[in-house]
């Protein structure tokens, strides 16, 4: 009696293969998510700042505002 062979992964189409799994957008989207909320929460230590402090790391006030304005996806 012949034996048969079950494939270990399932079988998918090569649209399938193509697109990647879901969870790769899913992924995707959160580290995108992750790195606006860490922009803006560095945005925000950095209004934070005096002159003094923006004077040591070679930064005017006029450039932490307009840095500061920008929307985090930016």
């Amino acid at each position: 009696m012949p034996t048969t062979s079950v494939p270990l992964s399932p079988i998918r189409s090569a649209a399938e293969a193509r697109s990647g799994s879901p969870d790769r957008g899913v992924i995707a989207l959160l580290r995108r998510l992750w790195r606006w909320n860490d922009r803006h929460r560095q945005r925000l230590d950095l209004a934070d700042l005096d002159d003094r402090m923006l004077h040591d790391i070679g930064i005017t006030r006029r450039m932490a505002e307009r840095e500061c304005r920008k929307p985090p996806w930016r």
